[in-house]
């Protein structure tokens, strides 16, 4: 992990990594008043681990936790409404294109996540949490 991966502190962090930020950002959708908490809660512990990393420079491969820091994206892009495909995840995650692939299908294999087909483009794909990884994810953030 390196500090290339420090999220600029007026960018919400889940929206700071590839070329779809703009059309996220004009695309999601408001949240309830039970989910709201939730998604400020992931952003600011996403935010924390980005501050962290960025501190550590160097140092930062220390702390990595890609298949937390990915499952924290995606929780906070589906309860926004964004689509996130699999480079702009990676990127997320804050490790090497090939680490990155790597946990998405760990995490796919044990059922945390789907990946779904762009159908408009077959060599792109999305991510989203399962019904399981989203109940997961939800319960957490209620508990910390």
């Amino acid at each position: 992990m390196s500090s290339d991966g420090a999220v600029p502190r007026d960018t919400p962090p889940w929206l700071s990594h590839g070329e779809e930020a703009d059309a996220a950002r004009s695309t999601a959708r408001p949240l309830s008043a039970d989910i709201a908490p939730l998604v400020a809660r992931a952003e600011a512990i996403y935010a924390a681990r980005r501050t962290r990393t960025d501190s550590f420079g160097e140092d930062a491969d220390l702390f990595g936790e890609p298949s937390w820091d990915l499952l924290l994206d995606l929780y906070i892009a589906h309860e926004r409404g964004v689509e996130i495909n699999v480079s702009r995840s990676v990127a997320a995650s804050g490790v090497p294109t090939t680490t990155g692939l790597r946990y998405i299908a760990l995490l796919t294999d044990r059922g945390l996540l789907c990946r779904v087909a762009d159908p408009f483009d077959r060599r792109r794909h999305f991510l989203t949490l399962s019904d399981r990884g989203l109940s997961i994810m939800r319960a957490l953030l209620k508990k910390i």
